[in-house]
């Protein structure tokens, strides 16, 4: 059984569940459904069928691919549904294989040649191979098609890993120098205490104590902060992360070591700094002994420029990529559709008295029925044809639906004619009747769409007629190009066939008042079924959830980056001033104008954005070649972007720079030539 496969806790009850019309439920649903009670010999009501709890279960992780709620046996589903789906034909269902110890992968895939030759059907057997994949390759790694739930993208870890890496460190480094600069202004007291006896290693001493409470207090403030912005972590992600999880697997103690880390080499690079400073220049503070600081400081801002130009690349990018993905024609209309889950409701087995319903009122404009959300996950189904006198097996996408598709979606035809429905009541006539788009009737080899009607196609259950050929559209996300399709009818026009879920209502025009009616309609024939609907565009939308993960994240490293990177320039523009303070002085008493110490300020600045921009931009458009390749569909990487990031970055850094820079150049020259 899966239990055998998976560790499931239970938590009350037991893991049988072979009986007809039981079930073992998650925590979640225990809790959704029965609160605080004992579930226990409860029934839920599942697709209209009473069925009995035996078994509650601790929520599986959520870092697992595998997300069970509820769990019938196949007992059940037989009774549900009449028999057991285990044809050969049709992978109806997710395998897994336990190994036994000492069994490898390659032992057992090296005989599954052999099996699909002694089970599989002989029209098929040639044209079918079965491989296995490591569990621990799903969650982050697969892209294969029809998972139990679309997975993560590990690229899409790693940036966002190595963006947060390199943050920390940059944070570090502006600690440190916060911590340095900070150690400037007590120069004289290191020397102080140099003169009254104190040795190197005490001052350096109580450098690091000072760091390490600093940098402890900031820790402790971070896990308050981790806490507080927990939820909204987890509602942008999707996911159900826990403040706990931090304490779980070595985690506390990685982050508590950074922050001791992090302590002791600050307070020791600060502390190295102000007491290596002779006792006769720091009781005089001299500025010369800077230079060595100002030039690795520098280094630091342009490691900081760097990171801040790849980055903002990166999010302009994405943003226009994201845009691109949910606003460019996907081939079909898209805008006022409410998609409506029918399956295994009494609308299913009433659908036409429910469509006429809908489109009595001027609100609707069509409905259609299908078997999946178009633009989404589709089925497959095995179609046999003849190219270059030899016999061709494709497993193609195939769209179940009713003859008022092409008018609901607003599809372009571009040769023959839709469904027979269209020119009569006699649904029997169109039931083998096939619909194909433009790439499959390239694949099967026809010069022009035209060549394609009337054309056959087979499958297991007999010979079907394409009766027309319609331009492509996105079946699937835009990660994905253009795949064929084949669209065919239900017969029986007061059932809708078993693989039929959904429910498609043009509107005209979707407002509230739309909805209610939608309501109402539903409340009529579905009583005892909670009302569920969802917009097409939404539906789409969700397809590029990790984007738009990505994406917010993309702009909060950027927001940190330029708030990390402000400070830096503010501690550098420090020490420039410090270091050159006397020849500002001089400047300004020989005539210099404000505008030429600003100039001064900014020179220095401005080269290092130069090199910057010269080792970021091939940085970023390397990761953006690398991260586009994911999408068959995708916009271009123009140089305005760069450009963009490039005078954001400058104005940012001149903002700084000058505000300083004014503060300098108005103060008093004598000042500054003063020496005590």
């Amino acid at each position: 059984t899966i239990f055998d496969a998976f560790d499931f806790e239970f938590t009350s009850g037991s893991a049988s569940f072979n009986e007809i019309n039981t079930t073992v439920i998650s925590e979640s649903i225990k809790e959704k459904y029965f609160g605080h009670s004992n579930p226990i010999g409860k029934e839920l009501l599942i697709d209209g069928l009473p069925i009995k709890v035996s078994g509650v279960y601790k929520d599986l992780p959520t870092n697992s691919h595998v997300q069970l709620d509820i769990l019938v046996s196949f007992t059940t589903l037989e009774y549900m549904i009449g028999y057991i789906p285990d044809s050969w034909l049709w992978n109806s269902c997710w395998t897994y294989v336990v190994l036994k110890p000492g069994k490898n992968q390659g032992n057992l895939e090296s005989n599954l040649h052999d099996f699909v030759q002694k089970h599989y059907n002989s029209l098929i057997k040639n044209y079918s191979t079965l491989f296995l994949q490591p569990l621990s390759e799903i969650h982050l790694d697969s892209s294969l098609e029809n998972e139990i739930k679309p997975n993560n993208k590990k690229l899409y870890l790693i940036i966002l890993l190595g963006i947060a890496a390199f943050l920390l460190v940059v944070s570090i480094i502006n600690f440190l120098n916060l911590r340095t600069t900070n150690s400037l202004t007590r120069v004289k007291e290191s020397g102080i205490r140099k003169v009254l006896g104190s040795n190197r290693f005490q001052l350096l001493a109580q450098f690091i104590l000072e760091s390490l409470l600093l940098s402890l207090a900031s820790l402790i403030t971070a896990f308050f902060l981790v806490e507080a912005f927990l939820p909204v972590l987890n509602h942008l992600t999707d996911k159900s992360i826990l403040f706990r999880n931090i304490f779980d697997n070595y985690i506390v103690v990685i982050i508590v070591s950074i922050a001791l880390f992090t302590g002791i080499f600050v307070g020791i690079s600060a502390g190295m700094f102000a007491s290596s400073c002779p006792t006769v220049h720091a009781l005089r503070f001299k500025k010369g002994f800077l230079h060595r600081k100002w030039l690795s400081g520098r280094f630091l801002i342009f490691a900081q420029y760097v990171l801040a130009l790849v980055l903002l690349i990166l999010v302009l990018v994405n943003f226009k990529q994201l845009h691109y993905l949910k606003n460019t024609d996907l081939g079909f209309e898209v805008r006022n559709t409410i998609i409506l889950p029918v399956s295994n409701t009494p609308i299913s087995k009433k659908y036409s008295h429910f469509k006429n319903y809908l489109i009595a009122s001027d609100r609707v404009a069509h409905v259609t029925a299908l078997d999946n959300i178009i633009g989404s996950r589709i089925y497959h189904r095995r179609y046999f044809f003849k190219r270059d006198n030899k016999k061709k097996v494709e497993f193609l996408p195939v769209l179940t639906t009713r003859h008022d598709f092409i008018k609901t979606f607003n599809v372009k035809l571009l040769a023959g004619s839709d469904f027979t429905k269209g020119k009569t009541e006699n649904l029997e006539l169109a039931k083998n009747e096939l619909i194909i788009n433009e790439t499959l009737s390239k694949l099967i080899g026809f010069e022009s769409v035209k060549d394609a009607i009337n054309k056959p196609l087979t499958t297991f259950n007999g010979k079907e007629r394409i009766v027309g050929v319609i331009k492509d559209f996105n079946i699937r996300s835009l990660h994905k190009p253009v795949s064929p399709l084949i669209i065919r009818t239900v017969a029986n026009k007061d059932h809708i066939n078993e693989y039929t879920k959904y429910v498609a209502v043009k509107f005209k025009k979707v407002g509230k008042n739309d909805l209610k009616y939608l309501y109402m309609i539903w409340r009529k024939f579905a009583p005892d079924n909670p009302f569920e609907y969802d917009t097409l565009n939404n539906i789409l939308d969700k397809q590029y959830h990790n984007e738009d993960v990505l994406n917010y994240f993309l702009w909060l490293f950027s927001a940190l980056l330029i708030i990390i990177s402000s400070i830096g320039i503010w501690v550098l523009t420090s020490f420039f001033s410090i270091q050159r303070t006397k020849e500002i002085g001089i400047r300004k008493a020989i005539g210099a104008m404000e505008q030429d110490i600003l100039k001064l300020f900014s020179m220095d600045f401005l080269a290092t954005i130069v090199w910057a921009n010269i080792i970021a931009w091939p940085i970023a458009y390397f990761i953006l070649k690398k991260w586009l390749f994911l999408f068959a569909f995708r916009v271009d990487i123009d140089i305005w972007i760069f450009a963009i990031a490039t005078i954001i970055l400058l104005f940012l850094t001149f903002s700084i720079i000058w505000f300083y820079a004014l503060k300098t150049a108005s103060s008093n020259p004598i000042d500054a030539l003063r020496d005590e």
